[in-house]
């Protein structure tokens, strides 16, 4: 079995890659680190969480939505199982979710979970923490589409982004 340590690096790694557009190397490795953490610590274990939520996000990122929405599904439910409706990992992933679903053509699905999950994590992490802020431009950016301007300058102009 691989060390956790190891897993933890080549998570690290594999999102990294993916970031600087190298999926082609980068999902193997998310797809490693998530595999040997649920083999060595356990499904609902919060660093295997983490590294479905990694994989998940890289999925998306990378256009591969059939198989991220399952994933992050998968992994939210058993935050919520785990964690609870009070931490901020499991509304964390749901903007994760919310991203696929709205880059899927299901923008009315994306809006509602962004409406459970942004203020569940301005009230664990705060307005101006970065997970806080893409929840909010994700669904400045719905609310825009949909025609909403002014439910979009709304929370652009609460917090403080810059119109799109």
């Amino acid at each position: 079995a691989a060390h956790t340590s190891l897993l933890t690096i080549e998570s690290n790694l594999g999102t990294l890659l993916v970031r600087a557009g190298r999926a082609a190397e980068g999902l193997p490795r998310l797809r490693a680190a998530h595999a040997g953490r649920r083999d060595v610590l356990g499904a609902e274990n919060s660093a295997t969480l983490t590294s479905a939520n990694n994989l998940g996000s890289a999925l998306v990122q990378t256009g591969a939505l059939e198989e991220a929405e399952p994933l992050l599904l998968e992994t939210r439910a058993s935050q919520l199982r785990t964690l609870g409706a009070e931490h901020w990992m499991p509304h964390a992933t749901g903007v994760t979710l919310a991203e696929c679903l709205a880059r899927s053509g299901r923008a009315e699905e994306a809006e509602a979970l962004l409406e459970e999950c942004l203020p569940a994590l301005v009230a664990k992490l705060g307005p101006k923490a970065e997970k806080s802020l893409s929840a909010a431009r994700l669904l400045a950016r719905l609310c825009a589409e949909r025609g909403d301007e002014a439910a979009a300058e709304a929370l652009r102009a609460e917090f403080g982004l810059d119109p799109e």
